[in-house]
């Protein structure tokens, strides 16, 4: 006859544990991977950019973003265009690093030497208007009501 192997509640629940566990070390490992991939960073990149145009009524735009582990970033394709739709900058690469992603979330924006490549800015004043295009693209940043938010700052090298 066959003898029924029994498990204690103790060694069922560590076995319970252990494959709980292993399956989200496996998740946490599997979402670190898609975020390293250059492909999914420029969708967030491009995401992150949309809302900034629906929310200050900005034109901008990128074409690809790679952050590496060691904090390194590149940006390539930034087109930025003014109120009359006309290219006011464009960036054809940016490439910077990040000293700390905390220091990011607490808006502190320390980054490394900026190398930019294939750099275009067209500073237009057009007829009619009292100011520059550059001018009037950094008002649309401007709060028109005091935050008791910290202040952003960012520095470089």
């Amino acid at each position: 006859m066959y003898k029924v192997k029994t498990i204690s509640p103790i060694k069922k629940f560590k076995k319970i544990a252990l494959r709980t566990l292993l399956v989200l070390f496996l998740l946490f490992g599997l979402i670190i991977l898609l975020f390293s991939l250059p492909s999914v960073q420029t969708r967030i990149a491009k995401s992150v950019t949309e809302r900034i145009n629906n929310k200050y009524g900005t034109s901008i735009q990128v074409e690809g973003v790679g952050l590496k582990w060691n904090g390194d970033v590149l940006v390539k394709g930034t087109l930025i265009k003014d109120h009359k739709q006309d290219t006011m900058i464009y960036v054809r690469e940016l490439a910077t690093s990040l000293y700390s992603v905390q220091k990011v979330l607490d808006n502190n924006m320390e980054l490394g030497d900026i190398t930019l490549e294939g750099v275009h800015l067209y500073l237009t004043k057009y007829k009619g208007e009292e100011s520059d295009n550059l001018s009037l693209f950094s008002r649309k940043f401007a709060s028109s009501t005091p935050t008791e938010s910290k202040s952003f700052i960012m520095s470089s090298d």
